[in-house]
């Protein structure tokens, strides 16, 4: 869709989230290095609220003290919004696809008492927040992925299982659990083999929203990539997902688009917003949350690196959230 048939025409809301990182902070305390410095300017660029902050905190060592962000935590709903934790099985400044936190530590019970401490954290807090553990678990890039652990996604969905018993115990049931493919066209292997996503689903009494990523690298990241729609992103992931489960709500937690031009349809950034929006309002009816990853990172993923991409997103953004 070219800007000039964009209508006024309104559809169905959409919530948005963000994880608001202007200059590619580590992720794992964001919110306690800036506050919410590049929130409000995300906001302040849409001209709207978002409804949840997601950023990227990490595990800890076996027997400390649980690394819960409260802090962080009060400030984000201080500011009307729900905690979204990316919550990475690694140690603080670690490397996630060498990790230092190993399922099989986890499943042998090195880290009972921290999930504990953490579970009790949580239940303390009391107020509904978001935890989206062993992310992208489809992927090649992770430690906890299958990929990495035996080319087989077993031991991935039992410590799933394994960390949502652990905070059921304690009865921290104000987490709610986001299970998170990655997009089919980002990389993964073997989709339709031992890695499909129906391996890893640890059934729906487990997941509270499935919660899906994808991206368009093009036109290059490690190489060329191929230029991908938000259709080419999420179409396979999201009809496997809803194969699933009709039960569980479906967010994309994570997208975006870096900045560029291109030959073939959509020919820039700005297109690419307006078509992924249309392509929500029209062709993915189970999603009703998304979250913009407003980074300037691999790509410039934020929302303004041009006039026209901003532009293009102040109006779906009035449209359709």
């Amino acid at each position: 869709m070219k800007a000039e048939e964009f209508k006024n025409n309104k559809h169905a809301s959409l919530k948005l989230g963000v994880y608001a990182d202007r200059d590619n902070i580590a992720g794992e305390r964001l919110i306690e290095k800036i506050g919410l410095r590049d929130l409000k300017m995300f906001e302040e660029l849409i001209g709207k609220r978002a409804g949840s902050v997601m950023w990227y905190p990490t595990w800890d060592i076996p027997g400390s003290a649980s690394n819960f962000p409260l802090e962080a935590v009060k400030l984000v709903d201080s500011h009307g919004a729900i905690p979204h934790l990316v919550w990475e099985l690694m140690t603080p400044g670690g490397d996630p696809q060498n990790s230092e936190v190993k399922l099989d530590d986890v499943l042998n019970g090195m880290y009972d008492s921290y999930l504990q401490k953490y579970a009790h954290d949580v239940k303390s807090w009391g107020k509904e927040i978001f935890i989206r553990p062993l992310h992208e678990f489809n992927g090649t890039w992770y430690s906890w992925s299958g990929f990495k652990n035996g080319k087989s996604a077993e031991k991935t969905v039992t410590t799933w299982k394994y960390i949502v018993d652990a905070f059921r115990n304690e009865g921290a049931l104000n987490a709610k659990w986001l299970w998170s493919p990655n997009g089919i066209g980002g990389g993964t292997p073997d989709s339709e083999t031992w890695n499909h996503i129906k391996h890893y689903w640890p059934g729906e009494d487990y997941v509270d929203w499935i919660a899906m990523d994808a991206y368009n690298f093009y036109p290059e990241f490690d190489g060329p990539q191929p230029l991908m729609s938000f259709e080419n992103c999420f179409r396979e992931v999201y009809d496997q997902s809803c194969e699933l489960t009709q039960n569980i709500p479906v967010m994309v937690a994570e997208f975006g688009s870096g900045e560029y031009k291109a030959e073939t349809f959509p020919h820039n950034k700005s297109e690419w917003i307006y078509n992924a929006f249309e392509a929500l309002a029209n062709d993915f009816p189970r999603i009703d949350s998304i979250v913009w990853f407003d980074v300037k990172k691999e790509r410039e993923w934020n929302i303004d690196p041009s006039k026209e991409s901003l532009k293009a997103f102040r109006e779906c953004v009035d449209k359709y959230i």
